[in-house]
């Protein structure tokens, strides 16, 4: 298993998954000093590390960056936080 968020991951000392990748549905962002990786001592080689923003220096892994999505007024989207799911309508 990966490192997985629902909004996002920051950190300030690295982030590292050994064996498998690191996916973010919003934005991946470390400090300029540290380092991302994904997939180190995978058999298959390198991981995805997957966002919509991916702030910082990737040394090893495949950088994914997903499509953002285009809300418009009346859409209605789901936020996880706390555990705990809502729906907010745009407008």
């Amino acid at each position: 298993m990966g490192i997985k968020a629902g909004e996002g991951i920051e950190a300030g000392e690295g982030i590292i998954s050994l064996y498998s990748w690191i996916k973010a549905k919003l934005k991946i962002k470390i400090d300029a000093r540290c380092t991302i990786s994904a997939g180190i001592f995978s058999f298959d080689g390198k991981k995805d590390i997957e966002a919509q923003e991916i702030e910082g220096n990737i040394i090893y892994g495949d950088k994914k960056i997903i499509e953002k999505e285009n809300l418009e007024c009346g859409d209605v989207i789901e936020i996880c936080k706390n555990g705990k799911k809502f729906k907010a309508k745009i407008c």
